[in-house]
C-alpha cells in the first residue's frame, strides 16, 4: 500500500462491465439502463467489458453501457465552489434553511451532516440546480457537495463548509415589535 493506494486490487462486478481497481477512493454505480458507471479519485482502474478494456486513472471516469466496450475515460467534473447559506441565515419560511453553491453541472449530490466526517448524514439529496432547501434544526451543521456530469459520473465532494442554522421567534406582540425597531406605540383615538 503506497500512498493509501491499494496494492492489490479490489474487483467489482455489474451487469455492463467488470472493474479491477487499484483505488482506495473510487465511485462504481449502475444506472438504470444497466449501464456501469467508474469514477477513480486516487489510483487507477481497469475496466473490462465486452472484449474492450479501459485504463481509468485519477480524476477520470468511464461509463460503459449494457453490451458494449467501454467508453473512453473522461475527466471527473470539479468539486462545487462557494457554498453558502443565504444572507437571513438561511431560514426560510416554514422553517427551511436554503443553501447554494457555485457550478454548472447538469446535478449534484449535497450531504448535510451533523458532524464534519458525515458519519450520519442528516439529508443526503441529489439535485438539479445548484442550490438545496431542507428541514434542519437549529445548530452546527457541515455541508459538502459533489458534481454530477451529463452521463452520470460522480466528481469527488467540496471540502466540508461548517454553517450555523439560527430560526428567529416570529414577534407576536407589537410593543415587542416596535422595541425591537425603536418605534413608537400609538393608541388611536376613539
Amino acid at each position: 500500500n503506497l500512498g493509501g493506494v491499494p496494492a492489490e486490487a479490489h474487483r467489482i462486478r455489474t451487469p455492463a462491465a467488470e472493474i479491477e481497481s487499484f483505488s482506495s477512493r473510487n465511485w462504481v454505480g449502475v444506472n438504470a439502463e444497466k449501464a456501469a458507471l467508474v469514477s477513480i479519485y486516487d489510483g487507477v482502474a481497469e475496466v473490462v467489458a465486452q472484449g474492450g478494456r479501459m485504463k481509468v486513472e485519477k480524476g477520470y471516469g468511464v461509463r460503459v453501457a449494457y453490451g458494449q466496450p467501454p467508453e473512453t475515460p473522461r475527466p471527473l467534473p470539479a468539486a462545487p465552489l462557494g457554498i453558502t447559506v443565504d444572507d437571513d441565515g438561511g431560514v426560510l419560511p416554514g422553517g427551511r434553511t436554503r443553501l447554494s453553491w457555485k457550478g454548472d453541472s447538469p446535478r449534484y449530490v449535497v450531504q448535510v451532516a451533523s458532524d464534519a466526517r458525515f458519519r450520519s448524514p442528516v439529508v443526503h439529496a441529489e439535485v438539479g440546480a445548484p442550490e438545496l432547501e431542507a428541514d434542519l434544526a437549529d445548530g452546527p451543521f457541515w455541508v459538502r457537495v459533489l458534481a454530477v456530469d451529463p452521463v452520470g459520473l460522480k466528481g469527488e465532494f467540496s471540502e466540508p463548509v461548517a454553517i450555523a442554522v439560527r430560526r428567529m421567534e416570529p414577534l407576536t406582540d407589537l410593543n415587542l415589535l416596535l422595541q425591537a425597531t425603536g418605534g413608537v406605540f400609538v393608541t388611536p383615538k376613539s
